[in-house]
């Protein structure tokens, strides 16, 4: 029995217990471990799992909060324990269950050249390991080196003549790597001579996503689900890029159907949370996507967009008081500092991070000085027009939060000039004016949001605006 008092403590079933369950009891796992490895020293399987489920560890660390440094002195150990098992006896990776489960976890903590280290080795003592071929695909993925990945393909597909994922593989690969005429080539080469593959479907739908060609995408699916009785469950994934393809498309009321169709069959499918949280938020209905971004990254804490998505969420839903408002920034400010964890100099969220800091600056004026810097910095960073355009205005913003209306003038004006299609700068810049009781300034600030945008949601919110100042002028 596991973890039972007093009982002979089985390495099978602790291997069940880490392996079968998506949160494990970690820390008693390698408790047992510890007690297999004392009664047994030369033990070198039960120190090698020790060393997965010390990853595993990190992992989950990582995933609770991946700015606290806890989870790296964590993985550091089990990476000292599995360079010790590879000197040791690396034959211990003919092993499936423990490779497979080894480098799976070193790719979800990022230590992915340790993984190709220890996929490498696996396979050479077991070349016929199909899981441990398709994990050394994956980690070849994950670091990018596509024509090594298209090689391990083709090598693949020698040893698995009748296996279909590596033929997705070998084609997607192809598109990853620019040649995309010759990816759509082999991949209807492949579903020639395979016409119900699922795999293969799935290999053209993601070609066609990569190319741009989302109509051609949802038609291509849509013919090959009506003519494959298989189960929904085993089309999920085909249907959640039918999603995809939609939302690209900007059908957001039938992309919303379609992943909701999705949870139907998996409530817990991180995708197509994301997904609908991602399309609540395109149509401005910020409270229900923060509910399904909220649960898309507790499902998948390494959804990096959906941390952002979350933050931009919280940002912007409306509040019932002062309070409520500061919890739910200090919230953003922890859900965009994640992204940022994962994806460094990306400037839209570093944006993010600095607006968030400003609305922080209503409860802390400190504060308005570090989003200063924060916005001043991005603007050295980027020539992208609309980025800049967000910049100089929320630089408008922090010098009028501070009373110096001349000043935020200017820069409301320079962030027209830089993209005079960022509409938000017209109703700051209205704002400002009405604040300081020139209304006619206000009123043609907002008119200029109908030359500049078709999107329906900011010209109602002009008009609603334009409606309130002549209301109060009347």
């Amino acid at each position: 029995m596991l973890f039972g008092k007093g009982k002979n403590i089985d390495l099978d079933d602790i291997i069940k217990e880490l392996v079968e369950k998506q949160r494990p009891n970690v820390k008693k796992v390698i408790k047992n471990l510890d007690s297999i490895i004392k009664r047994e020293p030369d033990n070198i399987k039960a120190r090698a799992w020790k060393a997965a489920a010390t990853i595993v560890q990190a992992r989950l660390e990582r995933h609770k909060n991946p700015l606290n440094k806890k989870w790296r002195k964590i993985l550091n150990d089990g990476l000292s324990q599995l360079k010790k098992i590879m000197e040791r006896d690396p034959t211990i990776f003919s092993d499936e269950k423990l490779a497979v489960e080894t480098v799976m976890q070193l790719c979800n903590v990022a230590a992915i050249d340790v993984a190709l280290e220890v996929v490498n080795v696996a396979i050479k003592y077991n070349p016929s390991s199909e899981l441990l071929w398709i994990g050394k695909i994956n980690v070849l993925q994950g670091l990018n080196k596509t024509d090594e990945v298209i090689e391990t393909c083709k090598q693949a597909m020698e040893l698995f003549k009748d296996k279909a994922i590596f033929k997705q593989y070998h084609a997607v690969a192809l598109a990853i790597a620019g040649r995309y005429d010759e990816a759509l080539s082999v991949i209807n080469k492949y579903l020639e001579e395979d016409p119900g593959s699922i795999e293969l479907a799935k290999g053209k739908a993601r070609i066609l996503m990569s190319m741009k060609r989302y109509e051609e995408t949802v038609k291509f699916i849509d013919e090959f689900v009506s003519r494959i009785p298989e189960m929904m469950s085993s089309k999920l994934d085909l249907i959640k890029i039918k999603g995809e393809a939609l939302y690209h498309m900007e059908r957001y009321d039938d992309a919303l159907k379609v992943f909701k169709e999705v949870l139907k069959h998996n409530k817990n499918d991180a995708d197509a949370l994301y997904y609908i949280g991602a399309i609540l938020n395109k149509q401005y209905r910020f409270k229900e996507a923060y509910r399904y971004l909220k649960k898309a990254v507790e499902l998948d804490p390494e959804n990096v967009d959906a941390w952002f998505k979350l933050a931009y969420a919280l940002e912007m839903m409306d509040y019932d008081d002062r309070q409520q408002f500061l919890d739910a920034l200090i919230e953003a400010r922890d859900a965009i500092e994640r992204a940022l964890f994962f994806d460094p100099d990306n400037m839209v969220y570093k944006l993010k991070k600095a607006n968030i800091i400003r609305h922080l600056g209503m409860f802390d004026e400190k504060l308005l000085d570090e989003a200063w810097r924060l916005f001043k910095d991005i603007l050295k960073r980027t020539d992208d027009s609309t980025i800049r355009a967000s910049a100089l205005c929320n630089l408008g913003n922090v010098l009028s939060d501070k009373g110096r209306y001349e000043e935020a003038i200017r820069y409301y004006r320079e962030a027209i000039k830089a993209d005079p299609n960022f509409v938000i700068t017209y109703f700051d810049f209205a704002y400002l004016y009405e604040l300081l009781g020139r209304y006619d300034d206000a009123l043609k600030c907002l008119r200029e949001v109908y030359k500049h945008t078709s999107n329906d949601y900011w010209r109602r919110e002009a008009e609603k605006y334009i409606k309130e100042i002549k209301r109060r002028l009347s």
